[in-house]
């Protein structure tokens, strides 16, 4: 018995990580939804790896729903019901 297979992606104030001898490759998630969301004032992960997730993730072939939010390295607490209600099915 292996692992559930992931119905979508969930990504908050996150990067699509980028290490020296291993490379993710969005390809393999192909027609997978994708909901990005990054603050645009965020000091600890700036917005541009929030941006730049979201274009390789499109680049990949993902189905990406991108908020920017007016918040620093937090939730933006009006996105919630939206997050609630994304579907990844």
């Amino acid at each position: 018995m292996g692992r559930p297979k992931a119905a979508g992606l969930l990504m908050m104030s996150g990067f699509y990580p980028m290490v020296r001898g291993w490379k993710l490759d969005p390809r393999a998630k192909r027609g997978m939804p994708a909901y990005v969301t990054h603050g645009s004032y965020d000091p600890v992960i700036p917005v541009g790896f929030g941006r730049k997730a979201r274009d390789l993730l499109e680049e990949g072939g993902l189905y990406v729903t991108f908020r920017e939010a007016r918040v620093q390295h937090s939730i933006d607490f009006a996105l919630i019901p939206e997050m609630r209600d994304w579907s990844p099915r």
